[in-house]
């Protein structure tokens, strides 16, 4: 929650594919942490985090989508304290 690029894509990766102790998998939450790496800014954000959220957002209906980008919406206003540009 405070812009760390590396514990971001962790965060997201426990959400889609192997949970951390404490953490429940979520696919939707999980694209959202994606979605919010890839608009961060970050300077190391790369064609992997581009491929990560067609990859993991793509695997959910729209429906789910939907809810992904609106927490993303909202993490990224917590995180950054801005109006995301999605």
């Amino acid at each position: 929650m405070k812009g760390d690029y590396q514990a971001q894509r962790n965060r997201a990766y426990g959400y889609v594919d192997f949970a951390y102790e404490g953490q429940d998998k979520n696919p939707m939450l999980g694209c959202a942490w994606y979605i919010v790496i890839l608009y961060s800014g970050d300077q190391r954000v790369n064609q992997r985090d581009v491929g990560n959220v067609k990859v993991y957002c793509g695997k959910l209906d729209k429906l789910e989508q939907n809810a992904a980008i609106g927490q993303a919406r909202r993490l990224y206003k917590t995180i950054y304290n801005d109006t995301p540009a999605f």
